[in-house]
């Protein structure tokens, strides 16, 4: 499933036209961006933030037949969990700011490639 999982914008990537791919790839960082500004508001509008932690056990699995009888082995499991994270508010709203002048300069940089993304591939 994992390999099919990273494979995926590869066989979508060769049913896009060549001015998809070139605006694709022209908007990429302001994806990156857009979603750390989404991040950054969400932790400021809940007051700390939402990290990934993962938690570890073990559990029971059939793991083949000894003398007719199924012999259970122990197996990891691996769960994750957000857990909310104390954060500086103040470098918070700093952050937010510094992002968003940042999109907007590489918003003003898109635009210009995606011009020539248009003058390069017309049937786009």
């Amino acid at each position: 499933m994992r390999k099919l999982f990273l494979s995926l914008p590869l066989l979508v990537a060769a049913c896009a036209s060549p001015y998809e791919i070139c605006v694709a790839n022209a908007t990429a960082d302001l994806r990156v961006i857009d979603r750390l500004i989404a991040q950054t508001r969400g932790n400021i509008n809940r007051g700390y933030a939402l990290q990934s932690k993962e938690f570890y056990d073990t559990g029971k699995q059939a793991c083949g037949e000894v003398n007719g009888e199924t012999v259970y082995c122990d197996v990891p499991i691996v769960t994750s969990q957000d857990v909310p994270v104390a954060i500086d508010m103040t470098a918070e709203r700093a952050k937010l700011n510094s992002l968003l002048e940042t999109r907007a300069l590489k918003a003003r940089q898109a635009d210009n490639v995606i011009a020539q993304c248009r003058q390069n591939n017309p049937e786009g």
